[in-house]
């Protein structure tokens, strides 16, 4: 019996302790922003940051994002 409760109370911490560092991974790595059409998901992994801030800089924000271009069409990813 004692060893049963061992066994149960080990794997719950297990699983918080698993769960919690997803969580942290997620955080750490911006990994929920793949999922999103924010132009600055972008720049988490690619070396653009001069392309971004003359966009962001330009009028063009206002008329596109960078997935109306640069993403292939009909691609359900970051089409939130």
């Amino acid at each position: 019996m004692k060893n049963k409760k061992i066994i149960i109370y080990g794997a719950i911490l297990s699983a918080t302790i698993a769960a919690l560092l997803l969580v942290y991974t997620m955080y750490a790595s911006s990994m929920l922003s793949y999922l999103s059409s924010d132009p600055k998901a972008c720049i988490n992994c690619h070396v653009m940051h001069s392309a971004y801030t003359t966009w962001d800089n330009s009028s063009h924000k206002n008329v596109a994002k960078c997935i109306d271009c640069h993403l292939p069409v009909g691609d359900v990813v970051a089409k939130c």
